[in-house]
């Protein structure tokens, strides 16, 4: 078992052929399929109910406060998906913040050192940003189903299970 910080990583060292299986939301597998990384999904791990979220300087809440703030959000599907979600719900355009990017374990660091004043992100994360005073001022709760949590494996891993299963 391998723990990795972020969702960038793990998708990369599945390419690297690395890792043999990981916990990915289903976007995330979809966009590392149409780019050539050949995974199977083995099961549907849950549904993502507010694991997800948007956390905010304390005293931003309103579409009015997020506009020209600086949003930190991991390069991967899940992180656009969540993003897409919040400017919608809040009637914005990208154009209305200012994007920064950061793998999902540096996202704390970047609210605490000022770098981002809204951040896209899921738990455990949620959590030490909430230990930062961050608030959650939305999250997956508000787009059910959106966000789908899977066990994959690699073409590979799944010729290994193969060969071992037939001996």
């Amino acid at each position: 078992m391998v723990r990795m910080g972020s969702a960038t990583l793990v998708v990369q060292a599945l390419a690297a052929g690395q890792l043999d299986a990981a916990g990915l939301t289903l976007d995330e597998v979809l966009s590392a399929v149409s780019e050539g990384i050949p995974l199977k999904v083995i099961a549907v791990l849950d549904f993502s109910q507010g694991a997800d979220a948007v956390m905010a300087r304390p005293g931003l809440a309103t579409a009015a406060d997020f506009k020209g703030k600086r949003v930190c959000v991991e390069k991967s599907a899940v992180g656009a998906v969540m993003l897409d979600a919040f400017l919608k719900h809040y009637a914005l355009a990208p154009s209305d913040l200012e994007l920064t990017y950061a793998t999902a374990d540096e996202h704390a660091g970047e609210f605490k050192s000022g770098h981002a004043d809204l951040v896209v992100t899921f738990s455990p994360m949620v959590e030490q940003l909430e230990k930062l005073e961050a608030t959650r001022v939305f999250d997956s709760k508000q787009v059910p189903g959106r966000i789908v949590d899977v066990l994959v494996a690699t073409d590979a891993a799944d010729r290994k299970s193969t060969r071992l299963n037939s001996s």
